[in-house]
């Protein structure tokens, strides 16, 4: 087993059992973890019994009791909350549950453009240059949006996406072409 195999043995390890419930969500399949959060895909449950399924952020405790990183992250989920287009993700809640803060998002059946590309690579299967560019131009209009957006009052929000890759564009099995993070 290789030192990172090991590592991320470790890591699953060390996170709670699932399924669990964790304030209006359920959350059933932990589908990532990165440097600064969990990410779990998710029930999202209503006061009046309606259910849909979404992707929870949770932030490493480590990092959420850091006061200035858990400002910045929560203007920075403000920002992500007010944008509304086809190809952004939506961020549908950010709070805290707990001792845990936390960002829910739309969730996106699909898979994202680093695991299309390894999935080509792997089967020696060049992208139709169709498809590439469709990707792009989806890409693009997201960009552009997030970075054209303004406040109520007209002014610029400043929003750059400042992490760009394929791990962040993710593509559903509808077409849709959507950029996250």
């Amino acid at each position: 087993m290789t030192r990172r195999e090991k590592a991320l043995s470790q890591a699953l390890s060390d996170s709670p059992s699932l399924p669990r419930a964790f304030g209006r969500y359920a959350l059933f399949d932990r589908i990532g973890k990165g440097g600064m959060a969990e990410i779990f895909l998710a029930q999202a449950h209503t006061e009046l019994g309606g259910t849909r399924l979404v992707v929870v952020k949770q932030i490493l405790p480590e990092l959420a009791a850091t006061t200035r990183f858990a400002d910045l992250l929560v203007t920075e989920a403000k920002l992500a909350a007010r944008l509304s287009h086809t190809n952004v993700v939506q961020v549908t809640d950010l709070g805290r549950e707990g001792d845990q803060l936390y960002i829910a998002m739309e969730y996106v059946e699909g898979f994202d453009l680093s695991d299309l590309l390894r999935r080509c690579s792997r089967t020696r299967t060049q992208l139709p240059i169709e498809f590439a560019m469709l990707v792009v131009i989806e890409v693009l209009r997201g960009l552009d949006y997030a970075h054209r957006r303004k406040d109520d009052q007209g002014k610029p929000l400043g929003i750059v996406h400042r992490d760009l890759k394929p791990s962040n564009i993710l593509l559903s099995f509808e077409g849709e072409v959507k950029l996250c993070d």
